[in-house]
This record gives C-alpha cells, sequence and structure tokens, in this order.
C-alpha cells in the first residue's frame, strides 16, 4: 500500500498565502471564505480547511485532491514511496507511464519533480502493475543474489582483519585522561594558529577549558586518544584505503573489530564511562 502522507502534513507543505488561499477556493464554501477574509493569516487558512474537511467528506475528498496535484516530491523520494530502484524509476519516466510536473537545477544536476496525483495514477495503471510484477520477481532474486555476495565479502573481511598484528599499548587508565588533554591541547593550539578565524569568536584553546567541557565529549577525546595514540589502528586504516577495503561495506566491520580489541585492554572504550568512573572533581 502506497504510504502517502496525511493531508495534515502535506498542507503544511504550503508555505505562500497565494498557494493556501487557492487551496481554499477549492474546499471552502463562499460563505466560509467570507468570514475569514483576505486578511487572515495563513496558519488560519489551515485550521478552517482542516476542520472543515474533518467534518465534511466531500470537502475532504476536494482537499485531498488538490493536495494531490499542488504538492510535488523529487525523484529520489517517489523511488522510496514506490520502493524501486533507479533503473526500474528510469524506466518509468523514459516511457512515460510516470510523467514529472517540471524539474528543478540543483548543485548536482536537474531533479524532476511528480506531483501525488501523477503517481496514484502511474501505480493504478496496468503498464506499470506488469512491470511492477516482473520488478519484484527479479528484485527478490537479486536480493539474494546480493546477501550471499556480501556475507563472501565480510567473511573475506573478517579474515583479513585476523590476520593483522593490531597492538595496544597499555597504561594505567586513569593516567590517560592528563595524557589526552595535553595532546588534545597542542593539536587545537595548532589548529589555531593555522586557521585563526576557527577562533575568532571563541576563547582560545586552554587545559582549563578542554578539562572543563561537556563529560560526553571528555569520553569521546578518551576514546580517541585511545585508538589514535596508544593502538597501531591509523596504520591498518591507512594500508586498507590503500587496497580499497572501504569502498565495500567493511567500514561498520573495521569499527567493530577494533573496539573489540581496544575493549580486551580498556573495558570502557566507546561506553561514554570513562570520565564518571576515572575523574574525580
Amino acid at each position: 500500500m502506497l504510504n502517502i502522507p496525511e493531508t495534515t502534513e502535506l498542507i503544511q507543505k504550503i508555505r505562500t498565502r497565494k498557494e493556501i488561499k487557492q487551496l481554499a477556493s477549492h474546499v471552502l464554501s463562499k460563505t466560509m471564505l467570507e468570514k475569514l477574509g483576505d486578511g487572515a493569516k495563513i496558519v488560519e487558512f489551515k485550521s478552517v480547511i482542516l476542520n472543515y474537511a474533518d467534518k465534511n467528506e466531500n470537502a475532504n475528498l476536494r482537499l485531498k485532491r488538490e493536495l494531490y496535484r499542488e504538492i510535488k516530491i523529487p525523484s529520489y523520494q517517489v523511488r522510496d514511496l514506490l520502493e524501486i530502484n533507479k533503473g526500474f524509476f528510469k524506466k518509468l519516466v523514459d516511457n512515460q507511464i510516470l510523467v514529472s510536473s517540471y524539474q528543478k537545477k540543483w548543485t548536482y544536476g536537474m531533479v524532476k519533480y511528480f506531483s501525488y496525483t501523477n503517481i496514484l495514477r502511474c501505480i493504478h495503471s496496468s503498464e506499470f502493475k506488469e512491470l511492477k510484477k516482473n520488478y519484484d520477481a527479479n528484485h527478490e532474486k537479486n536480493v539474494k543474489r546480493a546477501a550471499k555476495a556480501n556475507k563472501t565479502k565480510l567473511e573475506k573481511g573478517v579474515h583479513m582483519l585476523e590476520s593483522f598484528d593490531f597492538r595496544i599499548r597499555k597504561i594505567e587508565p586513569d593516567l590517560i585522561y592528563r595524557k589526552m588533554i595535553l595532546t588534545k591541547l597542542n593539536h587545537d593550539k595548532l589548529v589555531e594558529e593555522e586557521y585563526p578565524e576557527k577562533y575568532y569568536y571563541i576563547s582560545s584553546p586552554s587545559y582549563e577549558g578542554l578539562d572543563s567541557a561537556p563529560e560526553e565529549d571528555r569520553n569521546r577525546w578518551v576514546d580517541n586518544y585511545i585508538r589514535h595514540h596508544l593502538t597501531n589502528y591509523d596504520k591498518i586504516s591507512d594500508y586498507l584505503g590503500q587496497i580499497v577495503f572501504k569502498q565495500y561495506m567493511y567500514d561498520n566491520l573495521l569499527s567493530d573489530w577494533v573496539t573489540k580489541q581496544i575493549r580486551t585492554v580498556y573495558p570502557f572504550y566507546k561506553r561514554n564511562t570513562y570520565v564518571s568512573q576515572y575523574c574525580k572533581h
């Protein structure tokens, strides 16, 4: 079933007085329009329209018809709505089964926009139903094939990660905090020197400022310090980047594997508990 937003959500996409007055002229009676007057606010128009449509079935049908015709969504939202891929979407557009209302130029190219009216007309057409039937059958096979391929890639990725000599330098947990603060302070001072405009409206970095930062931030800094300064994670990550490892869905795999390794030495890693456990203020 097509998951089209409710009228209460669609009407919020109308932002101008011209649009809301045009919508009101199709939904409200002449008496109601006169009572509202030209000086009514947009929010007042919307409230009256929704209340009237809620009580009057014919008004509700008129409201839906006008909103479906006037509200347009970009192509990527249409694909999500129809649950189809780019190839099938292109076939629908090229064969005029799905017709766009207009197209708009963005920085990454031209984007087509479609009204809900045209989307509904498309899905109720015999051409769409036949194509969608074949698409669903092939799509299910492709999903299974992709899942099998991904499983194979994951197994290869796990095997590759386990072949690395992942090293973790162990120091007392209560000593990590001061080392982390000093390391971050040096880093922030270098950034301030290189990009002074970044600190134009804020104070220069200081030990006291970092030490009084929100607990969540300090926990994250400790995690970053452990990963980048107490392990050989960066060397492994750089190597994997060179062999196009990260292009294959392995980002989460690498992160999970590193987390598991680090927690054998520092159990608090990425658990947001370090500051409360080791910092006494």
